[in-house]
């Protein structure tokens, strides 16, 4: 049985090959030298046990099988390409639905002014937010990031504090004298 790494060896050197109709060019495309380009496709063939090239001095031309080959690898290489592609878009901009879950209080007195700019810097990202105070399934209920006040429940989760918060107390000076001047209720 083949590794994955084997069974891909040769592959895109011979859709290059077979491209260009040249060890050569296709050398010169990939980098490589001609002998490389060249030992690379026979042993793909001696792997494959077919001849997939008919050479001579001066042309090279595609097998039947050859052919048949080429068509399936073609398809290959064309999806790995895709699928890079796909990845450095990603790179270049996030898109895609970020769902969190915030508590209601926190929901209000702060995202209103992060919001705006989170959606000017990142235009194809659709936010989804949950208001909720409770317990949330970060797993199970598929979101990316839940922000919670107070200490961490789970060691089972990565937590990073973003922000701190002081509590201030206030009181008039009549609820004081009312109530005493600790405000705890006591004469």
């Amino acid at each position: 049985m083949l590794s994955n790494k084997e069974l891909f060896d040769g592959i895109a050197i011979y859709v290059h090959v077979a491209q260009r109709g040249s060890f050569s060019r296709a050398a010169e495309r990939l980098g490589h030298s001609n002998s490389f380009i060249s030992k690379a496709v026979s042993k793909l063939e001696k792997r494959l046990g077919l001849r997939l090239l008919n050479r001579s001095t001066r042309s090279l031309s595609m097998t039947e099988a050859g052919k048949v080959y080429f068509d399936s690898c073609t398809k290959i290489v064309i999806d790995a390409q895709n699928a890079e592609h796909s990845l450095s878009e990603l790179q270049q901009s996030p898109r895609g639905l970020l769902k969190i879950s915030v508590p209601i209080s926190f929901g209000l007195s702060y995202l209103h002014t992060f919001l705006p700019v989170f959606a000017n810097q990142y235009p194809e990202i659709q936010l989804e937010i949950d208001l909720d105070e409770g317990y949330v399934d970060i797993v199970a209920d598929g979101y990316d990031a839940v922000i919670r006040v107070g200490n961490l429940q789970s060691s089972e989760l990565v937590a990073r504090k973003i922000m701190s918060s002081c509590g201030v107390s206030v009181a008039s000076a009549e609820y004081l004298f009312r109530k005493g001047s600790s405000g705890l209720g006591r004469p």
